[in-house]
């Protein structure tokens, strides 16, 4: 995060990564940035997937703001 902003979200990278994923992915990835918060809708039919990413970025940005002293 910078200035109160989500600056990106990335996928680490894994040994298996299938194009459905990558794709859902890339649009959950989309929606959070467009607004700005990981309390996004899910992808339809990649809800487990959307679940787990909106998980890790609102535990990113937890520890972003500890880390900021906020």
């Amino acid at each position: 995060m910078r200035t109160n902003r989500i600056a990106d979200v990335e996928l680490a990278s894994a040994a298996v990564q299938t194009v459905e994923f990558t794709t859902s992915f890339e649009e959950i990835r989309e929606r959070i940035l467009t607004a700005n918060t990981p309390h996004v809708d899910a992808i339809s039919g990649a809800t487990s997937q959307s679940e787990a990413v909106k998980k890790a970025v609102s535990k990113a940005m937890l520890k972003s703001s500890k880390a900021l002293g906020s």
